[in-house]
């Protein structure tokens, strides 16, 4: 997720136009499966845009040497781990409940990301 969110906020800011990211992950065939066994099909969309007009809030990501953001429910944090797309979940918990705060997610170790969340 880390990766495809910084992409499109690149994106964003070089173009000046939205951005539709979207991270889905599903059950990968093999040889990738003994690898990275995913357990459940899952998928994150966000569009991205340069203009705060309409927004639902602002977006800000900077790297970080943090450790990556565990969830306090133990089945969302399996998810999060297990399931590439859904390393957005700490985000997501910040912008369902409307509320401003920070997340730190994962990406490459041992970079992550700082994600801002300012609802508008």
């Amino acid at each position: 997720f880390g990766a495809g969110l910084l992409d499109a906020l690149a994106q964003v800011a070089v173009d000046g136009q939205p951005v539709l990211l979207v991270a889905y992950d599903s059950e990968y065939p093999e040889p990738l499966r003994a690898k990275r066994d995913t357990p459940d099909c899952a998928g994150v969309a966000m569009l991205l845009t340069p203009s705060p007009s309409g927004a639902l809030g602002q977006l800000t990501v900077a790297p970080t040497t943090d450790a990556a953001e565990a969830l306090a429910d133990a089945s969302l944090d399996a998810l999060r781990q297990a399931i590439p797309a859904m390393r957005a979940l700490p985000l997501l918990r910040h912008m369902a409940r409307g509320q401003a705060g920070e997340a730190v997610l994962d990406y490459l170790a041992p970079m992550q990301l700082r994600a801002a969340w300012t609802p508008c």
